[in-house]
């Protein structure tokens, strides 16, 4: 949706039956990550650091 694609297809693509379900990743930043997506987050800065160094 952020490179401008309708909610509808996006619903489509999803399998969302309800629009609402959809409209939730219009607003990523109000997600909660999940406790895997803040190991990955870990993960990579540590990643980041060890290359640079």
């Amino acid at each position: 949706m952020d490179a401008g694609e309708d909610l509808a297809v996006v619903q489509a693509l999803l399998g969302h039956a309800s629009p609402e379900t959809t409209q939730v990743y219009a607003h990523p930043d109000t997600l909660t990550p999940s406790p895997a997506d803040k190991i990955d987050q870990r993960l990579a800065a540590a990643v980041e650091r060890r290359t640079r160094s």
